[in-house]
């Protein structure tokens, strides 16, 4: 009798992996149109539906909110909630002048806040511009961000002196300027009475990094010079130095007190 041997060969499920894979396309397939029409439906139907309806502006600028929303860009009406982009609308604002710090901040699903804080000013500049004198505002950073006739700031020296080429609102002091702006405004916040007194200092270039300037103090004639830097105990001294020399020599007779020097001194008008 013959030996009858069956052979089995093992497939490894080729005829059920072709059904899974038509199956897996047409998941996939089925998937895609559901990911489209929710796409569609967001886009179309509820993407519309978000608008940005509320804008909260806190700012302590002197100006009004339609000129905060007209430099931002924003229109007074209500525009798309996510086709606002903060960022922009940030570096708009931050290229104002005025503008210090800003941030602006979007609140789901209709609201928008924009903060801002202005620059505050430290002095009065007098800018020359093409024959005319016209008052300026700087700040403790150097940036002159407002002038004109029409501001209204009180209670600030006068810095004369500096010349500008082209001036510009926005324009920004020289370094070693902003360096002195920084030290007088640590005046202001140690001594606010000793700042009030100091009614100009006109400054005299000496260099690209040195310079001297006159004190000018409210009440007296007599100016100051002095060199570079200003501090609280620097000008307790100056008016120390103007009430001893005074007491001494006729005020009148004297052109300024000069105290760049180791030795106090002081010159003579030359008409007297």
């Amino acid at each position: 009798m013959s030996d009858h041997v069956w052979h089995f060969e093992y497939v490894s499920g080729k005829r059920g992996s072709v059904k899974n894979t038509k199956k897996n396309s047409i998941l996939t397939g089925f998937l895609l149109i559901i990911f489209l029409l929710i796409i569609i439906i967001v886009r179309g139907v509820l993407v519309p539906r978000f608008r940005i309806e509320k804008i909260f502006i806190d700012s302590n600028l002197n100006v009004s909110n339609e000129e905060i929303l007209e430099r931002a860009g924003l229109s007074t009406e209500s525009v798309l909630y996510f086709s606002v982009d903060t960022y922009v609308i940030e570096k708009r604002l931050a290229e104002w002048p005025k503008v210090k710090e800003v941030e602006v901040e979007k609140f789901f699903p209709n609201a928008l806040k924009i903060s801002i804080s202005s620059r505050e000013p430290l002095v009065y500049l007098l800018v020359e511009n093409d024959g005319i004198i016209f008052p300026a505002v700087c700040d403790d950073e150097g940036i002159v961000f407002d002038a004109g006739k029409n501001m209204r700031y009180e209670g600030m020296p006068v810095i004369s002196g500096i010349g500008f080429k082209n001036f510009i609102v926005g324009a920004k002091l020289p370094d070693v300027i902003i360096a002195f702006m920084k030290n007088l405004k640590g005046v202001k916040e140690s001594n606010p009475e000793l700042f009030a007194l100091i009614s100009e200092l006109r400054f005299i270039k000496r260099g690209d990094y040195s310079f001297d300037y006159f004190i000018y103090f409210k009440g007296i004639r007599l100016p100051v010079l002095v060199n570079n830097d200003i501090s609280e105990s620097m000008l307790k001294y100056a008016l120390l130095i103007v009430d001893v020399v005074s007491s001494k020599v006729d005020f009148k007779k004297i052109e300024y007190i000069d105290l760049r020097g180791n030795i106090v001194s002081y010159k003579l008008r030359s008409n007297i």
